[in-house]
C-alpha cells in the first residue's frame, strides 16, 4: 500500500480542557481548521468542553456554556479522567457546579437526567469527552473531499500527562471508534505549528514553549541541532495552574465584593440544609457565577477595569454598581503566579539551563493573551524576546495535523523521566531521560542462586533507585525455570520507548533446553471496564 498523501488526509485533534478542536492537512498540503460550533459569535473553530443532556439528548458546546438556569450543566471533562477524586484540590471541587463521585478507581459525573428516574445518572469523564470528539468527527465527515479519504489522526496531550491519564485519553478515542492513531504532546505539536516563522533560530539555540490553556500549563525547552532537527531538552508541568484557576480567582473577588451588598451579603453562601430546591438554586448561582467571572477576566487582558454584569450574576435587576480592576485580580493570583514560575524554574532546572541564555519564549494557549503570565514569564527570562502565536488556541491543533508531513522526524523529545528495572534491592536505569527518542536500552541479567525457580522484574518509570518512589509500569514473571546452577540462566531484558514516550518492553530468557521466551509490558487496561463503559456510551449517543 502506498503511503503518498494522495491516500489520505491527516486529522489532528486537540482535546481540550476548556476547548477542543479538529484540524486537517489534505492531499494537496493545504491546512484547514475546521469549523465546529455555528452557535458561536466568533471562533467557530473553537467547541467549547461542555455538555448537557435534555430530554435524553446530548447536547455540546457553546448553547450549553449558556444555559446558565440549570445545574444538569457537564464541563472540563479532561480535568477529571484517568484521576481518583482526592487528587482534585478542595477548593477547586467546591466551585464545580455539577456533583461527582468516585467510582471503583475512577471519577464519574452525577447526572439528573430530568426523567422519571429518581437515580442520579453515572456518567465518566472519558464519556463526556467522548461525546465532544464525537462532535468533531461528525464535523470531519460532513465536508464531502474529506468523507471517503482514508484518514491519519493524531491526538495531542500534555506533556506532563500521567498513564492513567493517557490511558483515558486512549479510551475516549476508543469510544468514538478511533482505535489507530499516534499521540503528540501539546508543546511539541505547538513548536510545529511555529517551524515556518522560525528560521532565524541559531543551532544549539534554546527556545521556551509555554503552553497555559483553561486547564493546564506545560513548559517545553528545545534547541535546534546541526542536523536541522529539534531536541526537547526538557519539560514540565502543572495541572493546577491555568485559566480556570483565574476565573476561580475572579468569583473569589466577586463574592468578597456581594458580601458588602446588605441585601445579597449570603447570596454565595452554600445552604447547611440538603434541600434538594436550594441545592439546584445553588448551584444555579454558581453557574452564573463561573460564566460572569471568565467574561470579566477576559475583558482585563484588555482593559483595566471592567464592570461586573450584576442583573445577570442576581438574576434579577439591582441598583448597585460593581467593578473589578486588573490590579485586583492581578494581586488575587499571586499565588496562581508563584506556580506559574516555580514550573518554569523547575523545567530549567531539568535542562541544567540558565534563564539568562533563553533568547527566545513562544507563548500557546487561550490564557496566553493574559498580560499577567507575560510579564511573570519576563521575570524569569530577562534577555528573551516573547511572543504569543498567532490565535493561540489553535497552535496545537494545527500542529497536530502537521504530525505525519514528515515534520516531526524534525522533533525529538527526551522521555520525562528515567525508565527503570528493578534488580534485586535497587533500580537500575536501562533508558534514560539524558536519551533521544525513540530509544532503547538492554540488561543482561542472570540467575542468582542454584536451582532458582522464579524470576521477576519490576519496570518503573523515575529518577529514584528504589523502586517505592518511582511509578509502576508493567512486569515480567518468569516461573518454573530449568534447575540449573547460579549464572547459568539468563535474562535479556529490553525497553524502548517511542518518540511520543510510549513504553515497549520484553524478555528474552536463554537457559538449558529451553526456547526463548518473550513478554511484553502494556499498561493495565480493565477489557470489561471498557466494554461496559462503552455500552454505556452508546445508549446515550
Amino acid at each position: 500500500m502506498s503511503n503518498s498523501m494522495d491516500d489520505y488526509i491527516q486529522v489532528g485533534i486537540d482535546i481540550g480542557t476548556t476547548k477542543c478542536c479538529i484540524c486537517v492537512v489534505d492531499q494537496n498540503r493545504k491546512l484547514r481548521v475546521l469549523e465546529v460550533d455555528m452557535t458561536r459569535l466568533d471562533y467557530k473553530e473553537l467547541l467549547p468542553s461542555y455538555v448537557a443532556f435534555v430530554q435524553d439528548k446530548v447536547i455540546v458546546g457553546e448553547v450549553v456554556k449558556k444555559m446558565t438556569q440549570t445545574s444538569n450543566v457537564l464541563y472540563d471533562p479532561k480535568r477529571l479522567f484517568g484521576l481518583v477524586l482526592d487528587y482534585i484540590p478542595k477548593d477547586e471541587k467546591k466551585s464545580f457546579t455539577f456533583d461527582i463521585e468516585q467510582k471503583d478507581n475512577h471519577i464519574v459525573y452525577m447526572v439528573d437526567m430530568g426523567n422519571e428516574n429518581i437515580e442520579l445518572e453515572p456518567f465518566r469523564p472519558e464519556e463526556v469527552t467522548a461525546f465532544l470528539v464525537q462532535r468533531l468527527l461528525g464535523k470531519l465527515e460532513e465536508i464531502p473531499e474529506y468523507r471517503n479519504k482514508k484518514k491519519k489522526y493524531v491526538v495531542t496531550h500534555p506533556a506532563s500527562f500521567q498513564d492513567t491519564q493517557m490511558i483515558a485519553t486512549e479510551m475516549v478515542m476508543h469510544l468514538v471508534g478511533i482505535t489507530t492513531f499516534k499521540f503528540l504532546s501539546e508543546p511539541v505539536a505547538a513548536l510545529l505549528s511555529m517551524k515556518t516563522k522560525m528560521s532565524d533560530i541559531k543551532v544549539d539555540e534554546n527556545v521556551v514553549v509555554i503552553d497555559v490553556g483553561g486547564g493546564t500549563l506545560d513548559v517545553t525547552i528545545c534547541s535546534l541541532k546541526n542536523s536541522g532537527y529539534y531536541e526537547c531538552e526538557a519539560c514540565n508541568g502543572d495541572f493546577s495552574v491555568g485559566g480556570n484557576a483565574v476565573d476561580r480567582a475572579v468569583s473569589e473577588l466577586i463574592i468578597a465584593k456581594t458580601a458588602n451588598i446588605e441585601e445579597y451579603s449570603t447570596y454565595f453562601s452554600e445552604p447547611k440544609r440538603a434541600l434538594i430546591t436550594e441545592k439546584l438554586a445553588y448551584q444555579k448561582k454558581k453557574v452564573r457565577l463561573r460564566a460572569e467571572s471568565e467574561r470579566v477576566k477576559i475583558l482585563l487582558s484588555s482593559k483595566e477595569v471592567v464592570e461586573v454584569n450584576l442583573s445577570f450574576l442576581f438574576d434579577s435587576t439591582v441598583g448597585y454598581v460593581m467593578k473589578i480592576k486588573r490590579d485586583e485580580m492581578n494581586e488575587k493570583c499571586s499565588d496562581l503566579f508563584e506556580k506559574y514560575r516555580a514550573c518554569i524554574r523547575q523545567t530549567l532546572n531539568k535542562g541544567n539551563i540558565n534563564s539568562r541564555t533563553i533568547k527566545r519564549v513562544i507563548m500557546t494557549g487561550g490564557a496566553s493573551y493574559m498580560q499577567a503570565l507575560q510579564n511573570q514569564a519576563k521575570l524569569i527570562f530577562k534577555e528573551a524576546t516573547i511572543t504569543v502565536v498567532d490565535t493561540p488556541e489553535l497552535a496545537v491543533v494545527k500542529g497536530a495535523s502537521m504530525f505525519h508531513q514528515g515534520d516531526i522526524q524534525n522533533v525529538f523529545n527526551h522521555s520525562n523521566e528515567d525508565i527503570r528495572v528493578e534488580i534485586g534491592s535497587k533500580c537500575e536505569v536501562i533508558v534514560s531521560k539524558t536519551d533521544l527518542l525513540p530509544a532503547e536500552g538492554t540488561k543482561k541479567v542472570m540467575t542468582v542462586v542454584d536451582g532458582q525457580k522464579k524470576a521477576v522484574f519490576k519496570i518503573y518509570k523515575g529518577d529514584n533507585s528504589q523502586a517505592d518512589f518511582n511509578t509502576f509500569v508493567g512486569e515480567f514473571v518468569f516461573d518454573k525455570l530449568p534447575p540449573q546452577k547460579a549464572g547459568d540462566v539468563i535474562f535479556i531484558l529490553t525497553v524502548g520507548v517511542d518518540t511520543v514516550g510510549n513504553i515497549e518492553a520484553k524478555a528474552q530468557m536463554i537457559g538449558g533446553r529451553t526456547e526463548s521466551t518473550i513478554a511484553t509490558v502494556s499498561f493495565e487496561k480493565d477489557e470489561e471496564d471498557f466494554t461496559n463503559t462503552k455500552r454505556h456510551f452508546d445508549a446515550f449517543k
